[in-house]
């Protein structure tokens, strides 16, 4: 986040002084200075939030959601606004459940209600959630209802309707196994595309002779990859993709026309550990993590023959290693999972700023990426930590923004007495309190 800007010199005799006329955290450079930006450490300070000062930001507070039940993954309805999270209850029994929030983005008003607890089906805490209108089956007209997508079990692909609750489709991810710790759901367009596995599935919304129509093979990977994450722009589709060749040090990016049973083209990215991708001012960015770092890249263009290229700068280390064994759950339920070090389900676009959550070894929390405009390179940095207490045992599980409001989802502990708590927070600009622990860190400048 540099920016350069025409400094004033002023002198009285041999005495010389340079005076800089806007100052950005430090993340400046001179006019003779090569370096693109001086700030090594940042945290939780809003450094885009005004081109003339910066101050701390505001922080994750505890949300308020039912008593003993945890928060997997968040989705919103696009039609009324009400915002959903798919989740568990902690006592043991580990059922799926939907909660439903009317006020998720009135600022000062927020509040989750229980709408369907499953009395049989196990919830999945690598599940995302998405929100999907669809003509239900015997329905008397094309008018849509509502439904929520999850899993359950591994890879039981599972609904809820306010007139239905939670029931099971008889579908399935066959090529999802317990092994596997990226599921993507995105709605594109009126249709659910699922990244899992071997193949890209697709949810349409259907008729009311034939009800949503399922199609586990929209497309198939070639052999040895598996699908990550799903983003469209422009007329194309593109997947991110890991190799199963556990000594890959590379990852790919198919794309696809969403018509056909074959892929359009395939661009390599010169890293293993792909984690999601995301359409961010129609670039397609891409994150991976592997052997303790996380690089960005992105794609030269949105469409075939395109090149991907590294973010310049934007880099971290101390990264979780991918695949790690974790317990989610409280003491009466703990359950061993492998989880993405940044879930696709925590990735999101706010006031212009790329917001995904990350799994460190010292400082997991929720990170921006972002520039003050087109003309000042990117930044990235920590914006909030989940909580104030140890942040190096915190492991992220969903985040999403409502209007001006972000919530997330987190674990914190990770031992295997059961002392794991699954955490909801919740940060509202009417009431949230500014950070006391930020930290800008600069290179020394002369």
């Amino acid at each position: 986040m540099a920016k350069s800007k025409k400094a004033v010199t002023t002198g009285d005799g041999e005495d010389i002084q340079t005076l800089f006329t806007s100052f950005y955290a430090g993340l400046q450079r001179d006019d003779k200075s090569n370096v693109e930006g001086g700030g090594l450490v940042i945290e939780e300070l809003d450094i885009l939030e005004n081109a003339n000062f910066v101050r701390p930001t505001q922080i994750f507070a505890a949300d308020t959601i039912p008593s003993n039940q945890m928060f997997y993954s968040y989705c919103e309805d696009p039609l009324n606004g009400n915002g959903y999270a798919i989740g568990a209850d902690s006592n043991g029994s580990n059922y799926a459940t939907v909660f439903e929030n009317t006020a998720i983005g009135t600022l000062g008003a927020s509040g989750w209600s229980t709408k369907t607890a499953s009395t049989s089906l196990i919830g999945n805490q690598i599940s995302p959630s998405i929100c999907h209108y669809e003509v239900e089956s015997g329905a008397t007209s094309m008018i849509p209802t509502l439904a929520i997508y999850f899993l359950t079990g591994t890879n039981i692909i599972t609904k809820w309707t306010a007139a239905g609750g939670i029931v099971t489709t008889g579908w399935t991810l066959s090529s999802l196994t317990t092994a596997m710790s990226h599921v993507s759901f995105r709605e594109i367009n009126g249709v659910t595309y699922i990244a899992a596995g071997n193949y890209i599935s697709t949810i349409d919304p259907g008729s009311p002779s034939t009800g949503p129509n399922f199609n586990e093979q929209a497309l198939a990977l070639p052999f040895g990859w598996v699908a990550v994450d799903i983003t469209q722009a422009g007329e194309y589709f593109f997947i991110l993709a890991a190799s199963t060749d556990l000594i890959s040090n590379q990852s790919t990016i198919f794309i696809w026309d969403g018509v056909s049973n074959q892929y359009s083209d395939q661009i390599p990215v010169p890293m293993g550990g792909p984690q999601w991708l995301y359409n961010f001012k129609q670039t397609i960015t891409v994150c991976c993590a592997a052997n303790g770092v996380l690089q960005l890249f992105y794609l030269t263009a949105p469409t075939i023959g395109a090149i991907c290229r590294k973010y310049p700068n934007i880099r971290l280390i101390d990264v979780q290693q991918e695949g790690q064994a974790i317990g989610i759950g409280t003491q009466n339920h703990y359950q061993i999972s492998t989880i993405p070090v940044s879930p696709s389900k925590s990735v999101f676009v706010k006031d212009d700023i790329l917001y995904f959550a990350l799994w460190k070894q010292d400082k997991t929390g929720l990170y921006a990426f972002g520039q003050l405009d087109s003309k000042y390179p990117y930044a990235l940095w920590l914006a909030k930590r989940f909580a104030t207490t140890d942040y190096s045992k915190h492991i992220p599980l969903a985040a999403r923004a409502f209007g001006a409001k972000i919530f997330a989802s987190y674990q914190y502990g990770n031992t295997a007495s059961g002392t794991n708590v699954v955490n909801a927070v919740l940060c509202d600009p009417l009431i949230a309190s500014r950070s006391s622990q930020a930290i800008f860190q600069s290179v020394w400048l002369d």
